[in-house]
């Protein structure tokens, strides 16, 4: 509020220095002074105001509006709602395998009246057939070796012994063979190679083809200086299979020999047997393709 120039109060120093000059000065000064008095109290008033307002607006907290609850919510976009987890279904829990033991089996015995014809087992060959000079491998089978027999054992030891007459000569001797049928006639002949002191030599060793007869065997062919392996071709002479066998040893150069049925047997020894044609494609089905030694084969039971 403003004031008139009246009732504001002058200073006392300011009084008394007026009161003191004013016998000095003229009555035209004090005019003046009133004026420059009512300035400063306006200056002054102002001032208190301007500083009382902004005292006032320094120390009002500034109150933020609250959101009010009826205010619409925010639209929920599909980010914003959870996805499923999928479950990755656990794989079963599969238990170890355990190795079953082979089965062995052991050769039944023979029936009475019927020939021996006990299970085969397979064989693979020491190394590859062998392959001279001039001869290519074609196809190739191999067959299997036979189980002990004894009606072949039996038939073995006759045939050896009517020619020593000494069954005693046998003792070292063993023997491994195996069934082909040479004459496509249903029934398997047997191949029997022999080894020991008494059936062997420098050339080779003797082989026997049994062919089944009733309970027994009935000697088809009877040959020495054999070696393995023997070769069964398709081909036939006089309706049997020709015979491919190897010969070394003894000075001779390695061959394939040709044996071929002449209707009565195959011939006694396959070195002086012609050899197979060079170039030949060798084929068939190889038996006796283990490399005999002392402790291998079956021993020969008299």
């Amino acid at each position: 509020m403003l004031r008139s120039a009246a009732s504001l109060s002058v200073p006392r120093s300011l009084r008394a220095t007026a009161s003191g000059r004013s016998s000095r000065r003229t009555n035209r000064f004090t005019p003046l002074i009133a004026a420059v008095l009512v300035a400063t109290s306006l200056t002054a008033c102002q001032s208190r105001q301007t500083t009382v307002s902004s005292t006032t607006r320094t120390t009002e907290p500034t109150v933020q509006p609250s959101p009010s609850p009826l205010a619409s919510p925010s639209p929920i976009t599909s980010s914003d709602i959870p996805k499923p987890i999928a479950e990755t279904p656990s794989k079963p829990i599969t238990p170890p395998e355990v190795p079953s033991k082979p089965i062995v089996e052991t050769p039944s015995k023979p029936d009475e009246g019927t020939a021996v014809q006990p299970d085969e087992v397979a064989v693979n060959p020491d190394s590859s057939l062998p392959v001279p000079e001039g001869v290519r491998l074609g196809e190739i089978q191999y067959g299997s070796a036979g189980a002990a027999d004894p009606a072949l054992e039996e038939a073995i030891v006759n045939i050896l012994a009517d020619r020593s007459g000494d069954k005693s000569l046998l003792a070292s001797t063993r023997y491994t063979y195996s069934r082909v049928d040479l004459n496509d006639d249903g029934t398997s002949e047997a191949l029997v190679y022999l080894t020991g002191s008494f059936t062997c030599g420098s050339g080779g060793c003797t082989m026997l083809i049994l062919e089944p007869a009733r309970e027994s065997y009935e000697l088809v062919s009877r040959m020495t200086l054999v070696n393995p392996p023997v070769v069964v071709a398709e081909e036939k002479t006089a309706g049997w299979k020709d015979l491919m066998i190897y010969v070394e040893g003894g000075g001779v150069t390695p061959h394939y020999a040709h044996l071929q049925y002449d209707g009565n047997r195959y011939p006694s020894n396959p070195s002086i047997a012609p050899a197979i044609a060079s170039d030949t494609s060798l084929s068939g089905t190889a038996v006796l393709t283990e490399k005999m030694t002392t402790d291998s084969g079956i021993q020969l039971k008299l």
